[in-house]
């Protein structure tokens, strides 16, 4: 995400989903209260003496004896292979098919990112993205506000920031997660609007057809030489050419002003403003 780190929800994001749910919960049992707390459970004892025969709390727990501690505790996953797969191989630090208590501190330990502990809540993104097109208008436009650093997807730095000016971070998470439907831990265009990203598809398909790209198209439109395009200079173009997009609502959405300084009558679009 830019930040010089690699995190857990980066490199294997269903994994860091199962950690996280086996966290939360661990926290939120009133007979624990931390993951550690499993190693020192009666059910952690009594498990260990059924399977093994003993037990050694400061040395080493079968995976199996841990299954069943967790199935005696109550774990809400504990019928779920997957999940179970996904926390063990994830514990067991050597995958010698046992785990430590170190390996349960070090859940403790483990912050990942807010949307990670969130399910997903298509209520939550719906009115949000209710609150942005109020704002800006379109879909596109609020895209093009969020996405500050036009590099074509939305990090939850920025989603996060952006839910904060808003007021809405109570449900920030579990709207990510409704958006971020394939858990790249990053929105694209297409999943935060799929209207916007067509228009923006068929216009650079349009650009490229006739112009060769749209760096190509920008500097032929541009017949005064400024390096920018009036509305009129686009709608004369895509007219002549037929293309049969909202040429207004392209250049609404993609002239914009970050910094407020321009008034509407004046705008202009420029190649930085196409060039995302």
């Amino acid at each position: 995400d830019g930040d010089g780190r690699v995190s857990l929800e980066e490199l294997a994001v269903r994994r860091a989903l199962a950690l996280a749910s086996l966290q939360i919960w661990a926290r939120r049992d009133p007979c624990l209260g931390s993951c550690a707390a499993i190693w020192d459970s009666p059910e952690a004892a009594a498990s260990s003496r059924k399977l093994t025969g003993t037990w050694v709390s400061e040395k080493k727990m079968l995976i199996a004896t841990f299954s069943e501690t967790l199935r005696n505790l109550g774990w809400p996953h504990c019928k779920e292979s997957e999940a179970k797969k996904l926390v063990f191989s994830s514990l067991d630090l050597h995958g010698c098919g046992m785990i430590s208590r170190a390996d349960l501190e070090w859940l403790d330990r483990w912050r990942p990112v807010e949307w990670v502990y969130a399910e997903p809540d298509l209520l939550a993104w719906g009115q949000l993205k209710d609150l942005l097109v109020n704002i800006y208008g379109h879909p596109l436009r609020a895209w093009r506000f969020l996405d500050r650093d036009d590099s074509n997807n939305i990090q939850w730095a920025m989603f996060k920031e952006a839910c904060r000016k808003l007021r809405f971070e109570k449900k920030a998470a579990s709207a990510w997660r409704a958006v971020d439907v394939d858990l790249s831990g990053t929105i694209t265009m297409n999943e935060f609007d799929e209207t916007s990203a067509e228009i923006l598809r068929s216009f650079k398909e349009w650009a490229e057809a006739n112009f060769g790209s749209v760096k190509h198209c920008f500097k032929a439109i541009d017949t005064d030489k400024t390096e920018s395009v009036t509305l009129s200079e686009l709608k004369k173009a895509c007219t002549k050419l037929n293309w049969d997009g909202n040429v207004t609502l392209l250049f609404d959405c993609l002239a914009i002003d970050r910094n407020q300084k321009v008034s509407e009558n004046k705008r202009r679009l420029s190649y930085h403003d196409i060039a995302f």
